[in-house]
């Protein structure tokens, strides 16, 4: 690197840790958002990539897809390597993705050219939903995600994978817990990719709720048998740190689960309490409100995740409130 290009990587590197340090307060969100995008400017793939998942959750901006789109393909030119590969599992190009498994890199014009073969609306596409129960409120959105982007969202989770938990009302942390014993993968805002934000604006479009009202997405896995026993995924006002936390970031309002793979035996999502028992084809979305429609829990929810008896079990789990989340 010449003498330039050091300072200006450098240079990029400090308006980065400067900007995340101010986004992680709301109070400074905004002047953190600015330096991430100047780092952006100063060739930091990595500030692209922030700028892309920033663009993209911004539903107040019409234009939120031209730049997110924009700013993904400065990562990938910046050699952003992940970035890359989004580019080219986007645009649907499976010679590009084999380049880049052989460790080769794209170049400008590659990154010109997905960028441009990218079908936004396809994308945000939202299959119909079929009713299985109107009380409590459960449907299916059947072939909701392709098969390949299911794939995709395995392979992000499979290496992160750690025992999951169950959330601890007396620290408001998570433990774990013999209710629960399978394990999951949760995807902090900045561990997102623009895949991932895609599927939760497609589930936007099919429950009609905000998606900055989505918690970070997890990915569950079930080993035989794991299972998580019969739980509610509402917060119980009656609990009263359920009820502080409800009071400021909200109730969880709907669940949406997604089957991402096929193969393996039981593992049925249950409701005791109507004796539905519900096992998805690979892609199909599983959504239950947590709620009556005058926002009030709704107990006939309780659902638990059995456990197979043959293979393993993918999930992609995503909860909803009803309040605006912080980008975390």
């Amino acid at each position: 690197m010449t003498m330039d290009e050091v300072q200006d990587a450098t240079l990029a590197a400090a308006l980065l840790a400067e900007g995340r340090a101010l986004m992680a307060d709301p109070a400074t969100a905004g002047r953190g958002m600015q330096r991430i995008v100047d780092a952006a400017h100063q060739g930091s793939g990595e500030a692209s990539h922030l700028v892309s998942l920033l663009a993209a959750a911004d539903g107040a901006a019409a234009e939120r897809w031209v730049y997110a789109l924009a700013y993904l393909g400065r990562a990938a030119k910046a050699g952003h390597a992940p970035s890359q590969k989004t580019l080219a599992f986007l645009a649907g190009d499976e010679a590009a993705l084999a380049r880049l498994e052989r460790g080769e890199d794209l170049s400008h014009p590659d990154c010109h050219r997905l960028h441009d073969a990218i079908d936004v609306a396809a994308w945000l596409g939202t299959p119909g939903q079929r009713v299985l129960s109107a009380a409590p409120r459960i449907a299916v959105a059947e072939n909701f995600l392709p098969g390949r982007v299911c794939d995709w969202i395995i392979a992000r989770a499979r290496p992160h994978l750690a025992r999951a938990q169950v959330y601890d009302p007396r620290n408001g942390g998570g433990s774990t817990a013999a209710i629960r014993t399978n394990s999951e993968m949760r995807f902090g805002f900045e561990i997102l990719d623009l895949v991932l934000v895609f599927v939760t604006q497609r589930i936007a479009g099919l429950t009609g709720l905000d998606p900055r009202g989505m918690e970070p997405p997890s990915v569950l896995h079930y080993e035989v048998g794991q299972e998580f026993r019969p739980h509610h995924d509402y917060l119980d006002p009656a609990v009263p740190a359920y009820a502080a936390e409800t009071a400021r970031i909200g109730q969880r309002v709907a669940t949406l689960l997604i089957y991402l793979n096929d193969g393996f035996e039981g593992g049925e999502t249950h409701f005791p309490l109507t004796g539905l028992r519900f096992k998805g084809r690979k892609g199909d979305a599983l959504l239950f409100h947590n709620v009556l429609p005058g926002g009030a829990p709704d107990p006939i929810t309780l659902h638990a995740g059995l456990a197979p008896a043959r293979g393993e079990k993918w999930l992609f789990s995503q909860w909803i409130r009803d309040k605006r989340l912080p980008l975390t």
